[in-house]
C-alpha cells in the first residue's frame, strides 16, 4: 500500500536552507552596519529599563530621545534582548525569524494564484520557485543580517497582502481577514513608518488585475475591505489619542519634521535620484536572469514539459503591488537600496509566477531517485554548517572599523554600570554616527563633549589627538588609531 504521508520537495527545502545558510554566512563578521548597531541598542536598553516605548534611548548627549524612526520594532525587539540577554546574536536570531516569516507569507500568496481543483497541485509544486528567487536577490541576505527596520516592515506588510488575497480569493470573512490586515498596516508604519502603507493599495490592485465588473464588484471587493482596514486603523489612533495622547503626539511631531519633511526636501541626504533605479535593476537582473536561463536550458535539452494553460491576473496583481511597493522610493531624495526590501517577494511572486512551468519542468527533473536524496542530503548539510557557524565562529571577524575591534574588543576591555560617559578627542566623535554606534551595542558607551576626564578615548587618526591629558594612563595595548585612557578609579578594568 502506498502511503499518503506528505513530504516536503526537496526543492523547497534546499530553498529554506539556501536563504539560512546566506543569512548566517554573515553572522561570522561581527560588524553589521551601524543603523543595526544603533536599532539594538536603543532594543537592549529598553529591555534594561532605559528609555521607553514613546521616549527610546540611543546615547545620552546624541540622539536623545530617538525620534528618527518609528519606534515600534524597537519595543518587539526589546522582548527578544529580555528573552536571550545582551548578546549579539539576538539581532542574528531577530533577522532570521522576519526572514522566516517573510518567505512563509510568501509561500501563502503563492498558493492563492489559482483555486480551481484541477491545478492546486501544481501550484504547490511550482511554489518553491518564488522562495528561490527571492533567495537570490543580492541584497536579501545583507537586510537579514543587519537588523534593518524593514525586515520586521516587511513581516507585517507580506502579511497583510496575504490577508486581504485570501479575502479575495475565498470570499470568506471578508471584514474579518481585511480588519486583521489593517491592524498588520498600522504595525508597518508604526515600525518604518510612510513606507508601509503601499498595501492600501492591495483592493484596489485586485479589482483591476482580475478586471471585475465595477457595478457588481465594488462592494465585495473595494467597499468592504476598505471599510474593515479604516475601522482598524482608525482604533489604533484612538488608543494614542485617549491613553498616549501628549508621547504619541510629540514622537511624531519630531518624527515627520525632522526625518520625513526634511528627508524629501532633500536637506537630511545627497539627492540622487537615478541611483535607486540603477540599483533596482541591478538586483532584479538577478532572479529574472535566473528564471530565463533556466527557462532555455531546459528548452534546449527538451526537458521543458507542455505549459500548463493558467491566466496571468496573479502576475499582474503581484506586479503591481511591487510596483506600489517600490515607486515612491524612487522619486524620494533620500535613497537606500534596503528601502526596497518590502517589494522584493512580490516582484519574486511575479516572475516566479511568469516562469511557473520552468519551476514544474525542474520538479520532474527533480523526482528522480538519486538528485532527490542528493538536493535533500545537500539541504540538510547546508543548515548543519549553518549551525556550525552560529555556534562556533560567529563574531570571529571584523571588515568594518576593524581597529576597533583590534583596539577595544579583541583586548576584552570592559566597563561596568548601564550606561557609561567617556570624553573624546576629537570632539567629532560626540556625534560620529559609526564610532559611536559600536560603542553604545559593545559597551553602552555615551560620548560627552565636555572635558570630564573621567575615561577618555582618542582617535588617532586625528592630528590632535596624540598627547593624553595629564595624570590619564593607556588602558589597551598598542592601540592602532581608538586610544582608551583612564583618568579616574571609576568603571574601568
Amino acid at each position: 500500500m502506498r502511503s499518503n504521508k506528505k513530504t516536503i520537495s526537496p526543492l523547497l527545502l534546499l530553498s529554506f536552507s539556501l536563504l539560512f545558510f546566506l543569512c548566517v554566512f554573515r553572522v561570522v563578521y561581527m560588524d553589521m552596519f551601524f543603523d543595526g548597531l544603533i536599532y539594538a541598542s536603543i532594543s537592549r536598553n529598553m529591555a534594561e529599563g532605559i528609555g521607553s516605548f514613546w521616549s527610546p534611548y540611543y546615547t545620552q548627549f546624541f540622539l536623545n530621545p530617538f525620534y528618527e524612526h518609528p519606534p515600534l520594532v524597537f519595543w518587539l525587539q526589546s522582548f527578544a534582548f529580555r528573552l536571550f540577554g545582551d548578546h549579539r546574536l539576538v539581532e542574528f536570531f531577530w533577522g532570521t525569524l522576519c526572514a522566516f516569516l517573510i518567505i512563509f507569507f510568501t509561500y501563502k500568496i503563492y498558493l492563492l494564484s489559482n483555486q480551481k481543483k484541477t491545478n492546486k497541485q501544481l501550484v504547490s509544486s511550482s511554489s518553491w520557485f518564488a522562495i528561490f528567487l527571492f533567495t537570490t536577490i543580492p541584497t536579501i541576505s545583507w537586510t537579514f543580517s543587519n537588523n534593518i527596520l524593514e525586515n520586521t516592515m516587511a513581516v507585517f506588510t507580506t502579511c497583510s497582502v496575504w490577508l486581504m488575497f485570501y479575502a479575495f480569493v475565498t470570499d470568506k470573512r471578508v471584514y474579518l481577514f481585511n480588519f486583521i490586515a489593517g491592524v498588520c498596516i498600522t504595525l508597518a508604519f508604526l515600525s518604518k513608518g510612510l513606507t508601509g502603507l503601499f498595501p492600501l493599495a492591495v483592493p484596489l490592485i485586485l479589482f483591476f488585475a482580475y478586471k471585475k465588473k465595477f457595478n457588481k464588484d465594488f462592494k465585495q471587493i473595494i467597499l468592504k475591505p476598505y471599510l474593515a482596514i479604516t475601522v482598524s486603523m482608525s482604533l489604533f489612533v484612538v488608543v494614542f489619542y485617549f491613553f498616549k495622547r501628549q508621547e504619541s503626539a510629540s514622537y511624531f511631531f519630531y518624527y515627520f519634521n525632522n526625518q520625513v519633511v526634511k528627508s524629501l526636501s532633500g536637506q537630511r541626504e545627497d539627492i540622487r535620484y537615478m541611483y535607486l533605479v540603477y540599483r533596482f535593476l541591478g538586483e532584479l537582473i538577478v532572479p529574472l536572469f535566473i528564471a530565463v536561463f533556466l527557462y532555455f536550458i531546459l528548452k534546449w535539452t527538451k526537458k521543458y514539459l507542455k505549459p500548463v494553460k493558467q491566466e496571468n491576473k496573479f502576475f499582474v496583481a503581484m506586479l503591481l503591488v511591487a510596483i506600489a511597493a517600490s515607486f515612491p522610493t524612487f522619486i524620494s531624495p533620500k535613497q537606500r537600496i534596503w528601502y526596497l526590501f518590502a517589494s522584493w517577494p512580490f516582484y519574486s511572486l511575479a516572475i516566479a509566477y511568469y516562469f511557473r512551468n520552468t519551476a514544474l519542468s525542474l520538479n520532474k527533473i527533480f523526482e528522480r531517485k538519486i538528485l532527490k536524496k542528493a538536493t535533500i542530503l545537500f539541504s540538510w548539510l547546508l543548515i548543519i554548517i549553518s549551525m556550525f557557524l552560529v555556534l562556533f565562529c560567529s563574531g570571529t571577524k571584523f571588515k568594518r572599523l576593524h581597529e576597533f575591534y583590534d583596539d577595544l574588543i579583541s583586548q576584552k576591555v570592559s566597563f561596568t554600570g548601564k550606561q557609561v560617559v567617556l570624553s573624546a578627542c576629537p570632539k567629532s566623535l560626540v556625534e560620529s554616527w559609526e564610532v559611536l554606534a559600536f560603542m553604545q551595542r559593545y559597551y553602552k558607551a555615551s560620548f560627552t563633549p565636555e572635558d570630564e576626564k573621567q575615561h577618555l578615548l582618542m582617535d588617532r587618526t586625528d592630528p590632535t589627538c596624540f598627547v593624553a591629558p595629564e595624570g590619564c594612563f593607556l588602558v589597551n595595548l598598542n592601540p592602532k588609531r581608538f586610544a582608551l585612557y583612564k583618568c579616574s578609579k571609576e568603571e574601568i578594568k
